[in-house]
């Protein structure tokens, strides 16, 4: 999801880029990634004056019939789960014709592309894999099953967090 980095500026300015000043409160500040449901953007809310992750729903999925209530469920159920190691999920929000969410935004990598530059270490996967384990029996608490667990979805923050995302 996070391959498609762009500058401000190049986010903002691009065809088919949100508006900079997403319901009157999300200052969109540049692309993360895209994935099959939409785009990430990092943001800053204005109102609180923090930096978010708002991922958008591509248009075209939002006129499919349930497409709207699948979105609105995943914010539901990533709100239930709350622990270290899976990002939280804060908001639901609509711009237009646009619907967005806003989730915690963890600086880093994607373990995906981690794992692109070469095989980890040892303890470096154990780490991981201790962490993700962790976010997994926290959910599986809450009855919420994440149904697309890959290296994508697995957040290695620059602090170090692991974090698990898109419930």
């Amino acid at each position: 999801m996070a391959d498609d980095f762009a500058t401000a500026a190049t986010a903002q300015t691009a065809p088919g880029a949100p508006p900079t000043l997403l319901a009157e409160r999300y200052e969109v500040l540049g692309l993360l990634g895209a994935g099959g449901m939409g785009r990430v953007y990092r943001a800053r809310d204005t109102q609180l004056d923090e930096i978010v992750a708002l991922k958008m729903l591509r248009k075209e999925l939002a006129e499919v019939p349930g497409m709207l209530e699948r979105f609105r469920q995943e914010v539901k159920l990533a709100r239930r789960v709350t622990h270290a190691h899976v990002v939280r999920t804060f908001d639901l929000g609509q711009h237009g014709d646009d619907h967005f969410l806003t989730m915690e935004y963890v600086d880093g990598r994607s373990l995906a592309q981690l794992l692109d530059d070469g095989p980890l270490g040892t303890d470096e996967v154990l780490r991981i894999a201790r962490a993700v384990a962790g976010g997994l029996a926290a959910a599986h608490a809450s009855a919420v099953m994440h149904r697309d667990l890959k290296p994508d979805n697995i957040l290695v923050g620059n602090a170090g967090r692991i974090a698990i995302t898109d419930f």
